[in-house]
C-alpha cells in the first residue's frame, strides 16, 4: 500500500515539515510517498509543523491491509 500525505496552512504561514509513524515505529520526516507492507491491522499517525513552530494535533488512521490470494 502506498501512502501519500499533503498539508496546507493558513494564509501567511507555510508548512515546514510533516511527520508520520506507522504502528509503533518511530517518527519519520515525510518527504515522499512511502509503502506500508504486511497484511493485517495498522495505525498511521501523522502531523505537520508550520514555519513558526506550531504543531498540529496528531491525526490517527487505523486500517487493515488485506492481500488477495496473489499477494
Amino acid at each position: 500500500m502506498t501512502v501519500t500525505l499533503s498539508a496546507s496552512d493558513y494564509t501567511g504561514f507555510s508548512v515546514a515539515n510533516t511527520y508520520f509513524k506507522v504502528d509503533s515505529g518511530s517518527a519519520q520526516l515525510y518527504s515522499s510517498p512511502f509503502q506500508i507492507t504486511g497484511s493485517g491491522p495498522h495505525t498511521l499517525t501523522y502531523w505537520s509543523e508550520d514555519n513558526v513552530g506550531e504543531i498540529e494535533v496528531a491525526n490517527i488512521l487505523n486500517f487493515t491491509v488485506a492481500l488477495d490470494a496473489n499477494g
